[in-house]
């Protein structure tokens, strides 16, 4: 039997972890952790997410605003080649750029459909 794929989700809206842990945490072979900050999700890099999956925009976070950009630079001064999906509400060709530039494997945007198309993507990047 093949080992589950864990799959970290961070988001700070509590709505869309829910949303996605009930559309995708029962699916085989995905294991879900999910973080509502950027800094909980760092503390945990060391259980080896094979995906992980952040919002773009947290709030203020850390006594300053905290983007899903912080999350990919720090993700890839420690791990070089860990998939990171991003999602966001915002359908921003600049800012899609940007997160490409800085590493990231994928950008959804959330839509009305955007968990189908998360469902999709976290398949297309485990091999699944």
């Amino acid at each position: 039997m093949e080992k589950e794929k864990l799959v970290f989700i961070v988001d700070d809206e509590n709505i869309i972890l829910s949303l996605v842990e009930y559309v995708i945490g029962n699916q085989a072979g995905i294991r879900l952790q999910t973080f509502s900050s950027v800094d909980e999700c760092l503390a945990a890099l060391s259980l080896e997410p094979d995906l992980v999956v952040t919002d773009h925009h947290f709030g203020n976070q850390r006594d300053q605003p905290v983007t899903g950009l912080d999350l990919l630079r720090s993700i890839r001064k420690v791990q070089k080649d860990l998939p990171v999906l991003v999602l966001s509400s915002h359908d921003d060709s600049m800012l899609k750029e940007q997160y490409r530039q800085e590493g990231a494997t994928g950008y959804l945007t959330k839509n009305d459909y955007f968990v189908n198309d998360l469902e999709d993507a976290i398949k297309k990047y485990l091999n699944l």
